[in-house]
């Protein structure tokens, strides 16, 4: 099997340093433009199915890449929900939890805010997505998830075996590929992490 990672496109909350979490925000002007230029690169890549977390801006991100008939949406994809911290620009949090943003940077997984999903149960639900993707399409089939930059930093994490607190230093950009493949026997494989080559320099 050949799972396509792909995270949405930007948002007015992205642009702003805000943190999203669960909340319903759509793609901003430069997130349309990002998805546009991944649906060209993407256009001769057949996919057996195409999985989206249902939050508006991953699926707005998977109809324009892969068209809207083609889109099944599963909320196990969805971004960590931040409780508290949702809809908060980077310096409110500062002020509010100032030992926060120095937790998020060494271990996401530790962090201790009110209503923040634990990393244990975001590692649940990816597990259970990946058991499921596995068992419904098989060993063969290519398919495309569109999600978020922590929910696939979490998968990476679930799938390789690597802790998360490396796997933060590692970039998601709107709209990258990350994809592995499964093997029977063998267990999983990074093919490539965050490839954002549809983009230029400045991310558009």
């Amino acid at each position: 099997m050949r799972l396509f990672l792909i995270r949405h496109g930007s948002t007015p909350y992205n642009e702003a340093g805000r943190f999203q979490g669960h909340l319903q925000v759509p793609l901003s002007e430069l997130g349309r433009r990002q998805a546009s230029s991944l649906r060209e690169r993407l256009d001769s890549q057949t996919v057996d199915a195409v999985i989206s977390s249902d939050l508006v801006r991953a699926r707005e991100t998977a109809e324009i890449v892969f068209g809207v008939r083609a889109v099944e949406t599963d909320a196990r994809l969805r971004e960590r929900y931040l409780g508290e911290l949702e809809g908060l620009m980077r310096s409110e949090v500062a002020d509010l939890f100032p030992e926060f943003l120095s937790t998020w940077r060494r271990d996401p997984s530790a962090v201790q805010v009110p209503g923040v999903e634990p990393f244990d149960a975001m590692v649940e639900r990816i597990s259970s997505f990946m058991e499921t993707t596995r068992e419904r399409f098989g060993v063969d089939a290519t398919v495309a998830c569109v999600s978020h930059g922590f929910l696939i930093r979490g998968l990476l994490s679930v799938t390789l075996g690597f802790s998360i607190g490396s796997l933060w230093r590692v970039a998601i950009e709107n709209t990258s590929i990350t994809e592995l493949t499964v093997t029977p026997g063998q267990g999983y494989r990074a093919i490539r992490i965050n490839d954002h080559a549809h983009l230029d320099r400045s991310g558009r």
